[in-house]
């Protein structure tokens, strides 16, 4: 039955690649035309994150044997979290930040428990400097801490072994004193908090992002300001597929609107990677794809997937556990398929997502989903009503652009099919640009340059696709 799921799945996937054809010729670069040089892999692992590669990575690591590591590696991740799925002594992490430095992968340290009782690296770090052992890039401090920052009557933190003896009044002083503690030790790691933003007065995590940009984003240099967010789209309510994707693009724009106020230089999201009683299964690689580009219309340079190692388990946090499950699944060779894909034009990409202008929605002519639309969670003043660049655009579905420019000015558009991908339909969009006579496509890994006849750019985007822009006079 696997076997015959995954042929089904693997034709499905080259059908809806197969139809996102652009109409227009590609012509030769002109002199003039901006050149991106691709990363040549000269800096380590640790200086092109962010930079000229995509922070790619995922919870639950693989078993720390060359084999699976490069298994993991060979999926498209260039960083490990330790620590999630295994317990460790401390010869045995040290161990398992070796063998992912020996495959030039990045490590993180999961530390990061949640609401009032998380675990700590500070004794650990006294005692073992896990960073002496190899490629540690940073530690995950916290995971979906709750509540805002108001003073409590007693210590949401008590004092402890695991705090070094200081007691926190709320999570969010925890979070800032552990942050401050390893930037202290090492100046240049990433310290990460993953959030799970609640929109309404209710919701699971409501008031974290306010609580976590005001008590802790805000006392740190920007250099060393992290936001992260998890939420997922494939959502299975009532025992029927009830996707999220309303839900989903109204935190990503809170979250990209939280990072340009605090300036905040990393932005990561995680990618749906599991199913359970709650989350459905993903079905093709334009299911990650669709999380990669819609996420990246909002300027997102760092992902993360929750989990690369409990896939076919049923839920039961005993249960997950990576000593049983890994190895080959439908999963890892979607996830390969979609990595691979954006790792081909993130350098180019990354040259936009830092000056982002704003996104801009459009509703598709030929519409018929019967689930949440995309654009459901908007508000007023959450996307623009125009763009200087953009004289007008046609689409049969629903259609997210996301609008940034390079570091000459050049503006930069991710247009993405915002149909259900169970649905299967693809989005015949109509774009006019203003003042373009040529336009440089990014197309499923591919680059190349078009002539535009008036400005005008006419695409199939298949379901789960996006299509980056970047019009030239």
């Amino acid at each position: 039955m696997k076997r015959v799921r995954k042929r089904l799945a693997v034709a499905l996937a080259a059908a809806a690649v197969a139809v996102s054809c652009l109409f227009a010729t590609p012509v030769v670069a002109a002199t003039g035309d901006p050149v991106y040089p691709e990363s040549t892999g000269g800096g380590t692992v640790k200086e092109n994150l962010f930079n000229t590669e995509l922070y790619l990575g995922a919870w639950c690591e693989p078993k720390p044997t060359d084999t699976q590591i490069e298994k993991y590696k060979g999926c498209g991740f260039n960083v490990m979290y330790v620590g999630n799925a295994f317990d460790y002594n401390s010869s045995g992490i040290e161990y398992v930040i070796r063998q992912a430095t020996k495959h030039d992968l990045a490590v993180v340290i999961n530390i990061g428990g949640n609401r009032t009782s998380p675990s700590s690296l500070r004794m650990q770090s006294e005692t073992n400097d896990l960073w002496q052992y190899g490629n540690v890039y940073g530690v995950n401090v916290c995971d979906e801490p709750l509540g805002d920052a108001s003073p409590k009557d007693t210590p949401q933190v008590p004092a402890s072994h695991k705090t070094g003896g200081l007691e926190h009044n709320t999570i969010y002083d925890y979070i800032l004193n552990e942050t401050n503690y390893i930037l202290d030790k090492h100046a240049d790691a990433l310290c990460e908090t993953v959030l799970a933003i609640g929109l309404e007065d209710g919701d699971f995590g409501y008031g974290s992002l306010e609580a976590y940009c005001e008590a802790v984003l805000s006392k740190l240099d920007a250099k060393d300001r992290v936001l992260a967010q998890d939420v997922y789209p494939y959502r299975v309510e009532s025992g029927r597929p009830a996707p999220r994707q309303g839900l989903y693009l109204k935190k990503l724009v809170t979250q990209r609107q939280a990072s340009d106020e605090y300036e905040v230089g990393k932005r990561m999201f995680y990618l749906q990677m599991e199913w359970d009683p709650v989350y459905r299964e993903t079905i093709s690689a334009q299911e990650m794809t669709y999380q990669l580009y819609t996420a990246m219309s909002f300027g997102i340079n760092g992902f993360v997937g929750y989990k690369y190692s409990g896939y076919w388990n049923a839920f039961d946090a005993t249960d997950i556990c990576l000593r049983t499950y890994y190895g080959d699944t439908e999963l890892m060779w979607y996830t390969q398929q979609a990595l691979e894909e954006v790792k081909k034009i993130d350098h180019i990409y990354l040259q936009f997502a830092d000056d982002w202008q704003g996104i801009m929605f459009f509703e598709g002519s030929e519409n018929q989903s019967t689930v949440e639309r995309a654009n459901a969670g908007f508000k007023t003043g959450d996307t623009l009503s125009s763009y200087a660049g953009l004289k007008g655009l046609t689409a049969t579905q629903d259609t997210l652009v996301g609008i940034m420019k390079d570091g000459e000015g050049r503006d930069g558009y991710m247009i993405t099919n915002q149909s259900y991908s169970l649905d299967r339909k693809t989005d015949r969009v109509r774009a006019e640009f203003n003042n373009a006579t040529r336009a440089m496509l990014l197309d499923r890994g591919e680059v190349r340059t078009v002539d535009l006849t008036n400005g005008v750019l006419e695409a199939d985007i298949a379901p789960g696709q996006g299509l980056f822009v970047i019009p030239l006079a």
